[in-house]
């Protein structure tokens, strides 16, 4: 991947084969293993459609066809205009009532496999803790 020495050289791992279906790009802190996924869409017609999960991600490409900036954490961010008609076409109208571990329109929401992720979140970030005291520091 074009970007791969660019990111390592910030401490970083890039991969283009991530996640379960080994579609996604994924980047990795090498330090403490905590990651960020980026989902990669195709274009078909009026629909951007998921190379992971279609039909159950993809969206109507109107919906973020306008980006604009919003601060996020300090940083400025690109986020689709209509923010509210995206939360709606992924968690329908009851998006603003949030619900831990939902998925939207990717899968059913299960309050078991919510309190089983936490559990597996929860061990992943004391995994990370434990394993950053032990690795080089290299920034």
């Amino acid at each position: 991947m074009a970007l791969a020495s660019a990111f390592a050289a910030d401490g970083y791992e890039l991969t283009d084969r991530g996640g379960r279906s080994r579609r996604v790009i994924r980047i990795y802190d090498t330090r403490t293993r905590y990651y960020v996924d980026v989902y990669p869409y195709r274009t078909d017609g009026a629909l951007l459609r998921s190379a992971v999960t279609s039909p159950q991600e993809d969206i109507p490409a109107a919906l973020v066809a306008r980006p604009v900036t919003a601060s996020f954490l300090g940083a400025t961010v690109r986020v689709p205009e209509d923010i509210e008609g995206v939360l709606h076409h992924r968690y329908g109208p009851a998006f603003r009532t949030p619900r831990r571990g939902d998925k939207g329109a990717t899968r059913r929401y299960s309050r078991l496999r919510s309190l089983l992720e936490d559990l597996q979140d929860n061990f992943l970030g004391i995994w990370s803790w434990v394993n950053g005291f032990r690795a080089p520091q290299n920034r």
